[in-house]
């Protein structure tokens, strides 16, 4: 059974213009993707919410990448969410072009 990736929207600027939807995403699965650990942990923080995060950027991709795609092949849920907004990330801008 497939996993599912959430791409989920931050606020840009106002942590409190974060949606009731984004934050039962973030409390519903596995492990959270964030760009920055930082901030990820700070959005996180905020909402009291405890959950591992996995670090997607423009520095690890490939690895991440590989690491990601497995759990969600093995049915876990992660959302991703960049520092602020939407991510650009390869693996989503054009998955086909992604293997293992």
């Amino acid at each position: 059974m497939a996993g599912t990736l959430y791409l989920v929207a931050t606020p840009i600027g106002n942590v409190q213009d974060m949606t009731f939807r984004a934050l039962d995403v973030l409390r519903g699965v596995d492990l959270v993707v964030c760009e920055e650990r930082r901030e990820g942990e700070r959005l996180l923080k905020h909402f009291s919410i405890t959950k591992p995060l996995e670090m997607l950027n423009e520095h690890n991709e490939a690895a991440a990448t590989h690491t990601i795609l497995q759990a969600l092949r093995s049915g876990k849920a992660w959302p991703s969410f960049p520092t602020a907004g939407l991510p650009c990330f390869r693996i989503l801008a054009d998955a086909r072009t992604v293997r293992d």
